[in-house]
């Protein structure tokens, strides 16, 4: 029993005299990274996101977009498709549409992309709606769907 002790006493002698012998790292340093990951928002003042049109001669609707991208330069592009509003019987009511600033843009069956602009995402957009009535149109609800589509430049 006594050599057996002698052997595990020497092992663990030598043992704890190499560690002794190599010094401990005094720095460590490590690089911390992260990327964030590029995000816009987009939001308007229509209330449930549908709009209620005033269908008259003079009628000039509009809404308003906030938008916003965290990119670097912070400008966005913004575009508009759309189809001229509809009555369930097939007819048609064709429209213009323009940004602020922008020019004016005609909606009909034969053209459903509407203006594009491009803006700092710090300032608001309106985008004024204003539907070519003359009058004979057919009594009843006309709709259409709008797509908003933006993303940073």
């Amino acid at each position: 029993m006594k050599s057996h002790f002698t052997v595990v006493a020497l092992i663990t002698f030598f043992s704890a005299g190499s560690y002794a012998t190599t010094p401990p790292p005094t720095n460590l340093n490590i690089t911390l990274k992260g990327t964030v990951a590029e995000y816009c928002s987009l939001s308007s003042d229509v209330p449930g996101n549908t709009l209620e049109l005033s269908l008259s001669p003079s009628s000039i609707n509009q809404i308003q977009f906030e938008a916003w991208c965290n990119t670097e330069s912070g400008e966005i592009q913004l575009d508009i498709g759309t189809g001229p509003l509809t009555h369930n019987s097939g007819e048609t009511i064709p429209f213009e549409l323009q940004f602020e600033g922008g020019t004016s843009t005609r909606i009909d069956s034969q053209n459903n992309t509407g203006p594009s602009i491009s803006f700092d995402s710090s300032n608001k957009k309106v985008l004024f709606i204003h539907p070519a009535i003359h009058g004979r149109e057919k009594a009843g609800e006309y709709q259409t769907a709008m797509f908003v589509n933006f993303f940073p430049k």
